[in-house]
Protein backbone atom coordinates (compact mmCIF):
# COMPACT_ATOMS: atom_id res chain seq x y z
CA UNK A 1 0.00 0.00 0.00
CA UNK A 2 2.91 2.15 0.20
CA UNK A 3 3.14 3.12 -3.53
CA UNK A 4 0.95 5.56 -4.79
CA UNK A 5 1.13 4.54 -8.00
CA UNK A 6 -0.44 1.44 -7.62
CA UNK A 7 -3.91 2.95 -6.71
CA UNK A 8 -6.40 5.55 -8.57
CA UNK A 9 -8.70 8.18 -7.98
CA UNK A 10 -12.16 7.62 -8.80
CA UNK A 11 -11.99 9.99 -12.32
CA UNK A 12 -8.77 7.38 -13.70
CA UNK A 13 -6.36 9.61 -12.88
CA UNK A 14 -3.14 8.24 -11.36
CA UNK A 15 -2.83 8.88 -7.41
CA UNK A 16 0.29 10.39 -5.79
CA UNK A 17 1.46 10.01 -2.34
CA UNK A 18 -0.32 13.02 -1.21
CA UNK A 19 -3.36 11.73 -2.22
CA UNK A 20 -2.89 7.83 0.11
CA UNK A 21 -1.73 9.73 2.35
CA UNK A 22 -4.76 12.01 3.47
CA UNK A 23 -6.79 9.20 2.46
CA UNK A 24 -5.22 6.83 5.01
CA UNK A 25 -5.22 9.58 7.50
CA UNK A 26 -8.85 9.20 8.32
CA UNK A 27 -10.14 5.51 6.08
CA UNK A 28 -13.94 5.75 6.26
CA UNK A 29 -13.87 2.38 4.70
CA UNK A 30 -12.31 -0.37 2.52
CA UNK A 31 -14.46 -2.18 -0.29
CA UNK A 32 -13.28 -4.90 -2.25
CA UNK A 33 -14.52 -5.74 -5.24
CA UNK A 34 -17.27 -8.60 -5.14
CA UNK A 35 -18.84 -9.75 -8.44
CA UNK A 36 -16.90 -9.90 -11.87
CA UNK A 37 -19.79 -10.64 -13.91
CA UNK A 38 -23.38 -9.46 -14.67
CA UNK A 39 -24.77 -12.69 -12.78
CA UNK A 40 -22.19 -14.34 -10.47
CA UNK A 41 -23.77 -17.28 -8.66
CA UNK A 42 -21.58 -16.89 -5.23
CA UNK A 43 -18.45 -14.62 -4.60
CA UNK A 44 -16.23 -15.44 -1.41
CA UNK A 45 -13.36 -13.48 0.81
CA UNK A 46 -10.84 -14.82 2.93
CA UNK A 47 -7.16 -14.19 4.36
CA UNK A 48 -7.73 -10.43 4.74
CA UNK A 49 -5.22 -8.59 6.52
CA UNK A 50 -3.75 -5.04 6.18
CA UNK A 51 -0.09 -4.14 7.58
CA UNK A 52 0.19 -1.59 10.13
CA UNK A 53 2.63 0.13 11.96
CA UNK A 54 3.25 -0.54 15.74
CA UNK A 55 5.68 0.83 18.33
CA UNK A 56 7.20 -2.42 19.59
CA UNK A 57 9.08 -5.39 18.53
CA UNK A 58 6.77 -8.00 16.38
CA UNK A 59 9.56 -10.34 14.56
CA UNK A 60 8.49 -8.64 11.25
CA UNK A 61 10.51 -6.16 9.02
CA UNK A 62 10.38 -2.66 10.25
CA UNK A 63 8.12 -0.22 8.56
CA UNK A 64 10.61 1.62 7.04
CA UNK A 65 8.55 3.49 4.62
CA UNK A 66 6.27 5.20 7.18
CA UNK A 67 7.40 8.39 7.67
CA UNK A 68 7.84 9.65 11.48
CA UNK A 69 7.42 13.44 11.23
CA UNK A 70 8.85 16.15 13.95
CA UNK A 71 5.60 18.14 14.54
CA UNK A 72 5.06 21.78 15.15
CA UNK A 73 2.93 22.42 17.85
CA UNK A 74 -0.39 21.63 17.70
CA UNK A 75 -0.11 18.54 15.31
CA UNK A 76 0.39 14.82 16.81
CA UNK A 77 0.77 11.31 14.31
CA UNK A 78 3.21 10.00 12.00
CA UNK A 79 2.56 12.16 9.57
CA UNK A 80 1.32 15.33 11.70
CA UNK A 81 -2.26 14.31 10.63
CA UNK A 82 -3.72 14.65 13.71
CA UNK A 83 -4.50 17.37 15.81
CA UNK A 84 -3.12 17.71 19.43
CA UNK A 85 -5.24 18.04 22.41
CA UNK A 86 -5.88 21.81 22.85
CA UNK A 87 -5.97 21.96 19.04
CA UNK A 88 -9.37 22.02 16.44
CA UNK A 89 -9.25 21.77 12.97
CA UNK A 90 -9.62 24.44 10.61
CA UNK A 91 -10.26 24.06 6.77
CA UNK A 92 -7.68 26.52 5.86
CA UNK A 93 -4.43 25.57 4.94
CA UNK A 94 -2.57 22.33 3.05
CA UNK A 95 -3.94 19.04 2.27
CA UNK A 96 -6.30 18.12 5.91
CA UNK A 97 -6.45 21.88 7.14
CA UNK A 98 -4.76 23.65 9.71
CA UNK A 99 -4.87 22.84 13.54
CA UNK A 100 -5.44 25.59 15.03
CA UNK A 101 -5.75 26.44 19.51
CA UNK A 102 -9.67 25.80 20.85
CA UNK A 103 -11.59 29.08 21.46
CA UNK A 104 -12.61 28.33 24.73
CA UNK A 105 -11.45 31.86 26.15
CA UNK A 106 -9.27 29.92 29.27
CA UNK A 107 -12.15 27.55 30.76
CA UNK A 108 -11.66 24.50 29.21
CA UNK A 109 -8.16 22.62 28.32
CA UNK A 110 -10.22 20.51 25.28
CA UNK A 111 -11.72 21.07 21.95
CA UNK A 112 -13.55 18.63 19.59
CA UNK A 113 -11.14 18.11 17.17
CA UNK A 114 -13.13 18.71 13.94
CA UNK A 115 -16.33 21.18 15.19
CA UNK A 116 -13.99 22.83 17.53
CA UNK A 117 -16.74 22.92 20.28
CA UNK A 118 -14.92 23.08 23.73
CA UNK A 119 -15.39 20.59 26.20
CA UNK A 120 -14.93 20.32 29.90
CA UNK A 121 -16.19 23.80 30.92
CA UNK A 122 -14.95 25.44 33.53
CA UNK A 123 -15.20 28.46 36.04
CA UNK A 124 -18.85 28.14 36.02
CA UNK A 125 -19.49 28.34 32.33
CA UNK A 126 -20.97 26.79 29.53
CA UNK A 127 -21.48 27.34 25.79
CA UNK A 128 -19.95 25.94 22.33
CA UNK A 129 -16.81 28.10 23.39
CA UNK A 130 -16.95 28.38 27.09
CA UNK A 131 -18.04 31.94 26.33
CA UNK A 132 -21.29 32.28 28.89
CA UNK A 133 -22.26 31.86 32.66
CA UNK A 134 -23.95 28.85 34.03
CA UNK A 135 -27.03 29.93 35.46
CA UNK A 136 -26.73 31.36 38.58
CA UNK A 137 -23.81 33.49 37.82
CA UNK A 138 -23.41 36.29 35.60
CA UNK A 139 -20.17 38.12 33.91
CA UNK A 140 -18.96 38.27 30.80
CA UNK A 141 -17.27 34.40 30.49
CA UNK A 142 -14.84 35.85 27.43
CA UNK A 143 -12.60 37.86 29.40
CA UNK A 144 -10.61 34.91 29.93
CA UNK A 145 -9.90 34.63 33.95
CA UNK A 146 -10.92 32.02 36.32
CA UNK A 147 -13.36 35.28 38.05
CA UNK A 148 -14.99 35.95 34.85
CA UNK A 149 -18.74 34.30 35.88
CA UNK A 150 -19.68 35.02 39.54
CA UNK A 151 -22.37 33.95 41.69
CA UNK A 152 -26.11 35.95 41.36
CA UNK A 153 -26.58 38.17 44.60
CA UNK A 154 -30.36 37.74 44.71
CA UNK A 155 -32.07 37.89 47.95
CA UNK A 156 -35.03 35.25 48.52
CA UNK A 157 -36.52 32.93 50.99
CA UNK A 158 -34.09 30.31 52.50
CA UNK A 159 -34.03 27.33 50.36
CA UNK A 160 -35.66 29.20 47.48
CA UNK A 161 -35.63 27.66 43.64
CA UNK A 162 -32.63 28.14 41.41
CA UNK A 163 -34.87 30.11 39.62
CA UNK A 164 -34.67 32.90 41.34
CA UNK A 165 -30.91 33.31 41.70
CA UNK A 166 -31.01 33.80 37.84
CA UNK A 167 -29.40 36.93 37.07
CA UNK A 168 -27.51 39.16 34.23
CA UNK A 169 -24.67 41.69 33.74
CA UNK A 170 -26.49 44.84 33.19
CA UNK A 171 -24.82 48.02 31.03
CA UNK A 172 -23.52 49.43 33.87
CA UNK A 173 -21.50 46.42 34.82
CA UNK A 174 -23.52 45.40 37.84
CA UNK A 175 -25.61 42.17 38.29
CA UNK A 176 -29.65 42.31 38.11
CA UNK A 177 -32.00 39.69 38.71
CA UNK A 178 -34.29 38.29 36.49
CA UNK A 179 -36.28 36.47 38.70
CA UNK A 180 -37.45 37.57 42.37
CA UNK A 181 -39.22 35.27 44.71
CA UNK A 182 -42.71 35.87 45.04
CA UNK A 183 -43.71 39.56 46.98
CA UNK A 184 -40.18 40.47 46.12
CA UNK A 185 -38.57 43.15 43.74
CA UNK A 186 -35.88 45.44 43.20
CA UNK A 187 -32.51 44.46 41.17
CA UNK A 188 -31.46 42.10 43.74
CA UNK A 189 -34.73 41.01 45.12
CA UNK A 190 -33.65 43.33 47.97
CA UNK A 191 -37.14 44.87 48.49
CA UNK A 192 -40.78 43.79 48.81
CA UNK A 193 -43.64 45.00 46.57
CA UNK A 194 -46.45 46.15 47.82
CA UNK A 195 -48.91 44.02 50.20
CA UNK A 196 -46.04 42.65 51.66
CA UNK A 197 -43.80 42.92 54.86
CA UNK A 198 -39.76 41.75 55.24
CA UNK A 199 -36.57 42.60 54.98
CA UNK A 200 -34.70 40.43 52.41
CA UNK A 201 -31.21 41.82 53.06
CA UNK A 202 -31.51 41.00 56.08
CA UNK A 203 -32.72 37.04 56.15
CA UNK A 204 -36.49 38.26 56.29
CA UNK A 205 -38.55 37.14 53.23
CA UNK A 206 -41.43 39.35 52.32
CA UNK A 207 -44.78 38.10 53.40
CA UNK A 208 -48.24 39.10 53.19
CA UNK A 209 -49.85 39.86 56.40
CA UNK A 210 -52.68 38.51 57.73
CA UNK A 211 -52.51 35.25 55.54
CA UNK A 212 -51.88 32.34 57.31
CA UNK A 213 -48.09 31.55 57.87
CA UNK A 214 -47.55 34.85 55.61
CA UNK A 215 -47.58 33.37 52.26
CA UNK A 216 -50.02 32.69 49.48
CA UNK A 217 -51.75 29.75 49.05
CA UNK A 218 -51.69 29.92 45.22
CA UNK A 219 -51.37 27.03 42.66
CA UNK A 220 -47.88 27.69 40.74
CA UNK A 221 -49.37 25.92 38.27
CA UNK A 222 -51.88 28.97 37.08
CA UNK A 223 -49.94 32.03 38.87
CA UNK A 224 -47.77 34.35 37.84
CA UNK A 225 -45.11 33.87 40.88
CA UNK A 226 -45.83 37.00 41.78
CA UNK A 227 -47.80 36.75 45.02
CA UNK A 228 -51.23 37.93 46.18
CA UNK A 229 -52.82 40.99 47.32
CA UNK A 230 -54.11 41.48 51.45
CA UNK A 231 -57.12 39.65 50.68
CA UNK A 232 -55.28 36.35 49.90
CA UNK A 233 -55.75 36.72 45.86
CA UNK A 234 -53.18 35.01 44.05
CA UNK A 235 -52.04 36.94 40.36
CA UNK A 236 -53.49 34.61 37.87
CA UNK A 237 -51.80 33.55 34.56
CA UNK A 238 -53.83 34.90 31.63
CA UNK A 239 -55.76 31.87 31.24
CA UNK A 240 -56.45 30.84 34.43
CA UNK A 241 -58.89 32.03 37.02
CA UNK A 242 -59.98 31.45 40.73
CA UNK A 243 -58.63 32.97 44.50
CA UNK A 244 -55.44 30.64 43.82
CA UNK A 245 -55.37 30.40 40.67
CA UNK A 246 -55.93 26.51 40.14
CA UNK A 247 -59.03 26.52 37.32
CA UNK A 248 -58.85 27.16 33.74
CA UNK A 249 -61.11 29.79 32.53
CA UNK A 250 -64.20 28.84 30.25
CA UNK A 251 -63.21 27.45 26.58
CA UNK A 252 -59.63 26.88 28.01
CA UNK A 253 -58.05 23.45 29.06
CA UNK A 254 -55.02 21.48 30.84
CA UNK A 255 -53.66 23.51 33.91
CA UNK A 256 -50.02 23.39 33.87
CA UNK A 257 -46.64 25.41 35.04
CA UNK A 258 -45.40 24.65 31.87
CA UNK A 259 -47.72 27.04 29.71
CA UNK A 260 -46.80 30.52 29.84
CA UNK A 261 -50.70 31.29 29.75
CA UNK A 262 -51.26 28.62 32.02
CA UNK A 263 -53.76 26.46 30.21
CA UNK A 264 -54.32 25.97 26.20
CA UNK A 265 -57.25 27.71 24.30
CA UNK A 266 -59.87 24.92 22.85
CA UNK A 267 -59.43 25.12 19.37
CA UNK A 268 -61.92 22.58 18.30
CA UNK A 269 -61.03 23.39 14.10
CA UNK A 270 -63.17 26.82 15.17
CA UNK A 271 -66.56 24.68 15.63
CA UNK A 272 -67.38 24.52 19.08
CA UNK A 273 -65.17 26.06 22.19
CA UNK A 274 -65.89 23.48 25.25
CA UNK A 275 -63.01 20.78 25.61
CA UNK A 276 -60.72 18.87 27.99
CA UNK A 277 -57.55 16.80 28.30
CA UNK A 278 -58.23 13.34 26.38
CA UNK A 279 -58.70 10.64 28.52
CA UNK A 280 -56.61 8.88 25.73
CA UNK A 281 -52.06 7.60 26.77
CA UNK A 282 -49.30 8.70 24.71
CA UNK A 283 -48.48 6.06 22.17
CA UNK A 284 -45.39 5.59 19.65
CA UNK A 285 -45.57 5.32 15.94
CA UNK A 286 -41.95 3.29 14.44
CA UNK A 287 -41.24 2.02 11.42
CA UNK A 288 -38.25 -0.97 12.49
CA UNK A 289 -35.69 -1.26 9.30
CA UNK A 290 -34.45 -4.97 8.60
CA UNK A 291 -32.32 -5.92 5.42
CA UNK A 292 -33.83 -5.33 2.18
CA UNK A 293 -36.98 -3.62 3.99
CA UNK A 294 -36.85 -0.03 3.84
CA UNK A 295 -40.41 0.83 5.41
CA UNK A 296 -41.39 2.92 2.82
CA UNK A 297 -38.95 5.55 3.25
CA UNK A 298 -38.06 7.48 0.17
CA UNK A 299 -35.74 10.47 -0.60
CA UNK A 300 -37.01 13.35 -2.72
CA UNK A 301 -35.96 17.28 -3.13
CA UNK A 302 -38.10 20.09 -1.24
CA UNK A 303 -39.66 20.36 -5.04
CA UNK A 304 -40.95 16.79 -5.31
CA UNK A 305 -38.87 16.58 -8.95
CA UNK A 306 -36.36 14.26 -7.50
CA UNK A 307 -37.60 10.94 -5.67
CA UNK A 308 -36.08 7.95 -4.70
CA UNK A 309 -37.13 5.22 -3.59
CA UNK A 310 -34.59 2.46 -3.78
CA UNK A 311 -30.66 1.99 -3.93
CA UNK A 312 -30.69 1.90 0.38
CA UNK A 313 -28.96 -0.22 2.47
CA UNK A 314 -30.02 -1.05 6.21
CA UNK A 315 -26.57 -1.85 8.45
CA UNK A 316 -26.59 -2.52 11.93
CA UNK A 317 -27.13 -0.30 14.38
CA UNK A 318 -26.69 0.25 18.11
CA UNK A 319 -29.78 0.59 19.10
CA UNK A 320 -31.44 0.82 15.67
CA UNK A 321 -30.46 -0.49 12.66
CA UNK A 322 -29.62 2.24 10.43
CA UNK A 323 -31.25 3.00 6.80
CA UNK A 324 -28.67 4.18 4.30
CA UNK A 325 -28.21 5.64 0.85
CA UNK A 326 -24.77 5.86 -0.80
CA UNK A 327 -25.46 6.99 -4.29
CA UNK A 328 -25.76 10.68 -4.12
CA UNK A 329 -23.05 11.61 -6.97
CA UNK A 330 -25.84 10.35 -9.04
CA UNK A 331 -28.63 12.50 -8.00
CA UNK A 332 -29.09 15.80 -9.28
CA UNK A 333 -27.19 18.76 -6.86
CA UNK A 334 -29.49 19.96 -3.94
CA UNK A 335 -31.18 19.35 -0.68
CA UNK A 336 -32.50 16.20 0.26
CA UNK A 337 -34.82 14.70 2.89
CA UNK A 338 -35.98 11.63 3.64
CA UNK A 339 -39.77 11.31 3.22
CA UNK A 340 -41.81 9.07 5.86
CA UNK A 341 -44.23 6.43 5.03
CA UNK A 342 -48.02 6.73 5.63
CA UNK A 343 -47.68 5.33 9.35
CA UNK A 344 -46.62 9.06 9.95
CA UNK A 345 -49.36 10.72 7.68
CA UNK A 346 -53.31 11.20 8.09
CA UNK A 347 -54.65 12.32 11.24
CA UNK A 348 -52.45 12.65 13.76
CA UNK A 349 -54.11 15.88 16.08
CA UNK A 350 -53.09 13.31 18.64
CA UNK A 351 -49.48 14.19 18.14
CA UNK A 352 -49.90 17.31 19.47
CA UNK A 353 -47.42 18.21 22.61
CA UNK A 354 -45.61 14.65 21.43
CA UNK A 355 -42.28 14.17 20.32
CA UNK A 356 -41.06 13.46 16.83
CA UNK A 357 -37.33 11.28 17.56
CA UNK A 358 -34.63 10.32 15.05
CA UNK A 359 -31.15 9.74 14.57
CA UNK A 360 -28.99 10.82 11.40
CA UNK A 361 -25.97 10.33 10.29
CA UNK A 362 -23.68 11.78 7.38
CA UNK A 363 -20.61 11.52 5.41
CA UNK A 364 -19.40 14.48 3.25
CA UNK A 365 -18.05 13.62 -0.48
CA UNK A 366 -15.57 15.96 -0.91
CA UNK A 367 -14.85 19.28 -0.42
CA UNK A 368 -18.47 21.16 -0.58
CA UNK A 369 -20.47 24.61 0.83
CA UNK A 370 -22.83 24.30 3.42
CA UNK A 371 -26.50 24.12 2.33
CA UNK A 372 -28.54 26.15 5.23
CA UNK A 373 -32.06 24.62 5.20
CA UNK A 374 -34.94 23.86 7.35
CA UNK A 375 -33.94 20.77 9.12
CA UNK A 376 -37.92 19.22 9.34
CA UNK A 377 -41.03 19.94 7.54
CA UNK A 378 -44.51 18.97 7.66
CA UNK A 379 -47.38 19.45 5.35
CA UNK A 380 -51.22 18.90 6.05
CA UNK A 381 -54.72 20.80 4.75
CA UNK A 382 -52.41 22.94 2.62
CA UNK A 383 -50.58 24.66 5.50
CA UNK A 384 -46.49 23.95 5.68
CA UNK A 385 -44.14 24.20 8.35
CA UNK A 386 -40.94 23.94 9.46
CA UNK A 387 -38.72 23.46 12.04
CA UNK A 388 -34.68 23.91 12.98
CA UNK A 389 -31.94 21.55 14.87
CA UNK A 390 -28.95 21.98 16.11
CA UNK A 391 -26.22 21.18 13.41
CA UNK A 392 -25.43 17.92 12.33
CA UNK A 393 -21.17 17.10 12.43
CA UNK A 394 -20.31 14.81 9.64
CA UNK A 395 -19.67 11.04 10.19
CA UNK A 396 -21.13 11.16 13.60
CA UNK A 397 -24.25 9.67 14.73
CA UNK A 398 -26.65 12.33 16.13
CA UNK A 399 -30.17 11.78 17.94
CA UNK A 400 -32.75 14.70 17.50
CA UNK A 401 -36.27 15.24 19.01
CA UNK A 402 -38.74 17.99 17.85
CA UNK A 403 -41.40 18.78 20.02
CA UNK A 404 -45.29 19.37 18.50
CA UNK A 405 -45.97 22.70 19.85
CA UNK A 406 -46.23 25.83 18.18
CA UNK A 407 -43.38 27.19 19.46
CA UNK A 408 -41.05 25.04 18.09
CA UNK A 409 -42.01 25.55 14.50
CA UNK A 410 -42.37 28.14 12.07
CA UNK A 411 -43.92 29.40 8.21
CA UNK A 412 -40.91 28.68 5.57
CA UNK A 413 -41.74 32.86 5.58
CA UNK A 414 -40.11 32.96 8.86
CA UNK A 415 -43.25 34.39 10.64
CA UNK A 416 -43.71 32.11 13.87
CA UNK A 417 -46.82 29.03 13.53
CA UNK A 418 -49.81 29.43 16.01
CA UNK A 419 -51.96 26.62 17.41
CA UNK A 420 -53.82 26.66 14.62
CA UNK A 421 -51.78 26.50 12.42
CA UNK A 422 -50.08 23.22 13.74
CA UNK A 423 -53.56 21.52 14.78
CA UNK A 424 -54.95 22.32 10.97
CA UNK A 425 -51.68 20.56 9.53
CA UNK A 426 -51.52 17.28 11.98
CA UNK A 427 -55.66 17.18 11.30
CA UNK A 428 -54.37 15.23 7.89
CA UNK A 429 -50.54 15.26 8.10
CA UNK A 430 -49.89 14.91 4.00
CA UNK A 431 -45.96 14.84 4.96
CA UNK A 432 -42.94 14.76 7.18
CA UNK A 433 -39.63 15.53 5.70
CA UNK A 434 -36.63 14.96 8.06
CA UNK A 435 -33.10 16.31 6.34
CA UNK A 436 -30.27 13.96 5.12
CA UNK A 437 -27.95 15.94 3.67
CA UNK A 438 -26.06 18.95 4.73
CA UNK A 439 -23.66 19.65 1.89
CA UNK A 440 -23.46 20.50 -1.80
CA UNK A 441 -21.13 17.28 -1.76
CA UNK A 442 -22.35 14.02 0.60
CA UNK A 443 -21.26 10.54 -0.09
CA UNK A 444 -23.95 9.04 2.29
CA UNK A 445 -26.63 9.72 4.59
CA UNK A 446 -28.31 7.28 7.15
CA UNK A 447 -31.22 7.41 9.42
CA UNK A 448 -32.49 5.57 12.16
CA UNK A 449 -34.57 5.10 15.49
CA UNK A 450 -37.64 6.96 14.03
CA UNK A 451 -41.10 7.50 16.49
CA UNK A 452 -43.69 9.52 16.64
CA UNK A 453 -46.01 10.04 19.67
CA UNK A 454 -49.57 10.00 19.07
CA UNK A 455 -52.34 9.34 21.17
CA UNK A 456 -53.89 6.06 21.70
CA UNK A 457 -56.38 3.77 24.14
CA UNK A 458 -54.63 4.00 28.00
CA UNK A 459 -52.97 0.99 29.02
CA UNK A 460 -50.71 -0.04 31.87
CA UNK A 461 -47.65 1.64 31.57
CA UNK A 462 -48.53 4.61 29.21
CA UNK A 463 -47.47 8.12 29.98
CA UNK A 464 -51.06 10.74 29.28
CA UNK A 465 -51.69 13.20 26.51
CA UNK A 466 -53.30 16.21 28.73
CA UNK A 467 -51.98 18.53 25.65
CA UNK A 468 -54.27 16.67 23.40
CA UNK A 469 -57.77 18.58 23.61
CA UNK A 470 -61.04 16.01 23.37
CA UNK A 471 -63.95 18.22 22.20
CA UNK A 472 -67.65 18.25 22.98
CA UNK A 473 -68.56 17.79 19.21
CA UNK A 474 -71.85 18.87 17.53
CA UNK A 475 -73.86 16.20 15.41
CA UNK A 476 -72.49 15.82 12.13
CA UNK A 477 -68.49 15.98 13.44
CA UNK A 478 -66.27 13.77 15.47
CA UNK A 479 -62.41 13.37 16.20
CA UNK A 480 -60.47 14.76 18.77
CA UNK A 481 -60.51 18.47 17.88
CA UNK A 482 -63.96 17.46 15.74
CA UNK A 483 -61.70 17.13 12.34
Amino acid sequence: MGNGGAWRRADGHDATREHLLMALADVDLFMIRASYSEQPEESSLADVSLDVAVPHVTGRPPALEVEDCACPPGYRGASCQDCDTGYTRSSAGLYLGTCEPCQCHGHAGECHPDTGVCQGCRDHTEGPQCDKCQPGYYGDATRGTAGDCRPCPCHGPHGDSQVTKICFEDTDGQPTCSACAPGHGGRLCERCLPGYVGDPPRGQPCQVPGVPGGQCQCDPRGSTGEGCDADGQCRCKANVEGPHCATCRAHHFHLSGAEPAGCLPCFCMGIVQHCASTALARGTVRTPFAPGDAQGFALVNRQRSTRVGSGFGVQPGTPHPVLTYERFGELPPDSYYWQLPPPYQGDKVGSYGGRLRYTLTYTPGGPGAPQPDADIQITGNDITLVAHQPELPPRTPQAFEIIFREQYWQRPDGQPATREHLLMALADLDEILIRATYSTSTASAGIAGVAMDTAVPPQPGLPPAPEVEECRCPPGYHGLSCQ
